[in-house]
């Protein structure tokens, strides 16, 4: 029997006597509500989250605090040990597989955190991008061992933050926007790439706060690419980024509309409403006529929008 959906319960409610409670009791039996169990691993997975994220800060913070005061022999000691001991729980006490992939994402973390300290001690003379891209390389494998959705994220980011830098640093990408075309284009392929494997059952199915927050990552970095382009010089890579906005904004409406997800619908109204303001800062030279029209225009596109919200809500969007 197939399974019912949110828009197949509203629709019943809308014609029958059930009540409100009734109604979410069937969301929970139906799951279209998350149950108990999923928040319970939603927390835990949060709170070991931060927990490694605050333990690596915390050996950064301290080798900043403390480096005057460090052999480097002690320095560089300290920083494999503490990497060196999340892998050798693997491989010696066999934990499970969360665990398994919180110490590969702590390891990873740590990974970058002795590149640094290696190169403030001998005084390599590497690059920012050298950092962030032998980073990157160290930490592919275990990346792939732990297929965790978290560190996917980090190694996107570091990916990102390896073609920025070295962008910056070697000119090997001339002009502005050809850069923020590039980050757009790996984080959404890697997207793509990621929910292809996903439902082939190659990986773990993707989290949908993972699929959000590389949409929005995405969509961000164009939506930052048109508005630098409004207020700075012309470049011909400019072309490329309107026609990926307006590729990118026209699909996910579609997909929004065909999936009845109202997420998709809010991010890119949202962005939308940023361009339209930029241009609206452009346009105006005054001032205090542009602050006045920017204020009016944002405070009636963002109620329009979130009664929009309200409205596929009600209809069955999610």
């Amino acid at each position: 029997m197939a399974e019912i959906t949110r828009e197949e319960i509203l629709t019943i409610s809308r014609y029958s006597t059930w009540e409100a409670d009734f109604i979410d009791d069937t969301f929970y039996d139906a799951e279209i509500y998350p149950p108990k169990s999923a928040w319970t691993k939603f927390i835990r997975t949060l709170v070991f989250g931060l927990g490694v994220l605050f333990f690596a800060a915390g050996v950064i913070f301290f080798f900043a605090f403390n480096w005057d005061e460090l052999h480097k022999f002690v320095k560089l000691s300290i920083v494999e040990a503490l990497i060196i001991i999340p892998i050798a729980i693997i491989f010696l006490n066999n934990p499970d597989k969360f665990l398994r992939q919180i110490l590969l994402t702590l390891a990873s973390l740590l990974t970058g955190t002795i590149f640094a300290v290696f190169g403030q001690v001998y005084q390599t003379g590497a690059n920012a991008y050298d950092l962030f891209l032998i980073w990157t390389i160290c930490i592919t494998i275990w990346v792939v061992i732990a297929d965790f959705q978290p560190l996917y994220l980090i190694y996107i980011l570091l990916i990102n933050t390896t073609i920025v830098t070295a962008s910056q640093q070697t000119n090997w990408i001339p002009q502005t926007y050809s850069v923020f075309n590039l980050t757009f284009g790996f984080t959404f392929v890697s997207l793509v790439v990621l929910m292809y494997l996903s439902v082939n059952k190659i990986i773990e199915s993707l989290k949908l706060w993972f699929e959000k927050t590389l949409i929005f990552l995405s969509l961000m970095i164009l939506t930052t690419a048109v508005i630098v382009g409004i207020f700075a010089e012309y470049e011909s890579s400019y072309i490329l980024t309107i026609i990926l906005l307006l590729i990118t904004f026209g699909g996910g409406v579609y997909y929004a509309t065909q999936k009845k997800r109202i997420f998709y619908i809010a991010v890119i109204g949202t962005f939308t409403v940023f361009i339209l303001s930029a241009l609206i800062g452009k346009s105006i030279d005054d001032a205090v006529i542009m602050l006045t029209a920017n204020s009016l225009f944002v405070g009636l596109a963002f109620t329009g929008l979130v009664k929009l919200s309200v409205h596929l809500k009600s209809i069955g969007y999610e």
